[in-house]
């Protein structure tokens, strides 16, 4: 069986650095992308091969190396975009409210346009992208935040429902807090490790399910707060 290939994009530290590392460990053959280097020593290569490309999905290069990395490391079996950013507004500062959308959506509709193409000549690809619960909420203190999470929630699931008969899966990943610099709230409820999320990142791509929310008890959790939050609306 020939080693399997992945492009993963936001690997540098928290749930894309622990994934890289278990992917090694399982001889796959990886591609990072991320705005910072990898620490040397930091991944543990085990049997397989590591290639790491130093670039800021905001860059205008980004797109190039993505082109250059197909060319070069692929085909990929599986492609998986970790990147994610959340500013918040704080006394009414806007300054970073469109980076935000640029950060968490667009470089994965970047990266679509990129790697899809390849997927189709190959006739098979699974795409994996992390979105969050908070698809689900309106987030008054990060808005941008949460829409562009639900924009890309949205985006994945149709891509899904678009490709799956050309033998193209999408997966999208739905977690809560993770143990990761991005849990920033003194409050984190049913938060789960890095190690958690990357056996449920192994699960998917053995199960290739369109979508993925845990842990589930969040899930259900984030559906009542949104009830409440239309009951707001309504009767505003």
């Amino acid at each position: 069986m020939s080693q399997q290939r992945a492009l993963l994009i936001g690997n540098s530290d928290g749930i894309g650095l622990a994934f890289t590392e278990a992917l090694l460990r399982e001889n796959w053959s990886v591609t990072g992308l991320s705005r910072s280097t990898v620490p040397e020593g930091e991944v543990a290569q085990g049997s397989g091969d590591y290639v790491h490309i130093t670039c800021d999905v905001l860059d205008a290069t980004y797109r190039g190396q993505l082109e250059r990395a197909c060319e070069t490391r692929g085909p990929f079996d599986v492609v998986v975009h970790l990147v994610g950013v959340g500013y918040g507004l704080k006394d009414d500062n806007f300054a970073r409210e469109a980076e935000t959308f640029r950060t968490n959506l667009i470089s994965m509709v970047e990266l679509v346009e990129v790697v899809f193409p390849t997927f189709l000549a190959a006739g098979r690809g699974h795409l994996i992208g992390l979105s969050s619960i908070a698809d689900d909420l309106l987030m008054a203190d990060s808005p941008s935040y949460g829409a562009s999470k639900s924009g890309y929630s949205s985006y994945l699931k149709a891509l899904g429902l678009a490709y799956r008969a050309r033998g193209i899966a999408v997966t999208n990943v739905r977690f809560g807090f993770v143990d990761t610099k991005m849990a920033k709230g003194k409050i984190r409820p049913l938060m789960i490790s890095t190690a958690k999320a990357v056996l449920v990142l192994k699960r998917c791509i053995a199960g290739r399910p369109a979508q993925s929310t845990y842990p589930k008890a969040a899930g259900g959790a984030v559906r009542v707060l949104r009830w409440a939050q239309n009951l707001r609306i309504w009767f505003a």
